[in-house]
């Protein structure tokens, strides 16, 4: 990007529409099996149909953890290179600096997630830490369009039926099947 203060918006929508993905993948799983869901969750699911889902599921899991080391490795890089001529042009540095920094964010997400022995247990830490009020804003907002909602339909239905009282009082409707010319 030539403007880098433009690069925030992009990283956000990302990261919204992924965990809300993420978030509606938890709440079907944990639906259906409850507290007594397996680590990980498709291994809650009979075995013919784990195996389905694992096929399915493993590619999406890769591009998805592809995307997000991306994002983390792309806000590192454009910061890192922000002001220099290193940030557009492909040089040397460029692609060092792009290697290394996507290097680095792999390694330190394989140390995070293999030396945390309750990796699993920290993640639903984070879920409940995160995801409830994010959920209970969710709620509030669904709250007021429901409530913006009926005020325009009350509304428009009382303005509608005062207008048609006004056309019949004033004389400008005609009977039915009517071909007067008003």
């Amino acid at each position: 990007m030539k403007d880098t203060t433009d690069y925030k918006r992009p990283i956000v929508a990302s990261m919204t529409f992924l965990h809300m993905c993420y978030l509606a993948f938890a709440l079907v799983i944990y639906r259906y099996c409850g507290v007594w869901i397996a680590s990980p969750a498709l291994g809650s699911a009979g075995e013919v149909i784990k195996k389905v889902t694992y096929g399915i599921a493993i590619p999406g899991l890769w591009i998805s953890s592809t995307v997000n080391q991306h994002l983390a490795a792309k806000y590192i890089f454009v910061r890192l290179l922000k002001g220099t001529e290193h940030l557009q042009k492909k040089t040397i540095v460029h692609w060092a600096t792009w290697l290394g920094v996507s290097s680095v964010c792999g390694i330190a997400a394989f140390i995070i997630a293999e030396a945390i022995p309750f990796f699993g247990s920290l993640i639903g830490l984070l879920g409940a830490i995160a995801y409830a009020p994010m959920a209970k804003a969710k709620w509030v907002f669904h709250l007021g369009m429901l409530l913006i909602g009926v005020f325009m339909t009350v509304g428009g239905a009382y303005a509608m039926v005062k207008s048609i009282m006004n056309d019949y009082a004033i004389g400008q409707v005609s009977s039915a099947f009517s071909c007067a010319d008003k």
